[in-house]
């Protein structure tokens, strides 16, 4: 599953970026750029959710796009960086999650839930 998934990623993007640029160019919506528009919204977790793999084969997942570069699409780098970027925000949120629950513990609070 992650090899296919990994071969279809980067035209998942580019055509989720070729939506965007259109609706951009209609909405004429300020000095937003298309490529943060794209890079934005682009549902990456519910794209791999919904193609049967979990997230926890992000790094698999970067490890097939990265040895694979090839093709020539220019969405396949912004594919690389959106998955770098997913993972090192989920390295952070638990490694914050962590912390509040240590100092929670320290202060002998209850933590009930966490709204993130």
């Amino acid at each position: 599953m992650v090899p296919n998934f990994a071969k279809q990623l980067p035209e998942l993007y580019e055509a989720h970026e070729r939506y965007i640029t259109a609706d951009h160019l209609t909405r004429k919506t300020g000095e937003v750029s298309v490529g943060t528009l794209s890079f934005d919204s682009f549902r990456l977790i519910e794209s791999m959710h919904s193609n049967g793999i979990n997230v926890r084969y992000l790094g698999v997942l970067y490890t097939f796009l990265y040895q694979k570069k090839t093709g020539g699409l220019a969405a396949h780098a912004s594919c690389l960086a959106l998955l770098l970027v997913e993972m090192i925000l989920r390295v952070l949120k638990h490694d914050l999650l962590r912390r509040l629950r240590q100092c929670m513990q320290e202060l002998k609070e209850p933590l009930d839930e966490v709204p993130l």
